[in-house]
């Protein structure tokens, strides 16, 4: 049961509740460095931006955010 909970919503759902957790934590002008597969970090980085996030680099498994 536990591998299907990492697959819900594309197997985005722990990066995506990451990152409006994180929002909610860090201060502006703080950074996120997340690593992920690379077919995530398109849908991640749409995520990121509507919630309070800019997004500074993307490379291959690795997407670099900044709080707003």
């Amino acid at each position: 049961k536990s591998t299907r909970v990492l697959y819900l919503h594309g197997g985005l759902h722990l990066v995506k509740k990451l990152i409006t957790q994180a929002a909610d934590i860090l201060k502006p002008g703080s950074y996120l460095i997340l690593e992920m597969d690379t077919r995530q970090v398109e849908p991640i980085t749409e995520f990121a931006d509507n919630h309070e996030f800019d997004v500074i680099e993307t490379h291959p498994f690795t997407i670099v955010l900044l709080r707003k």
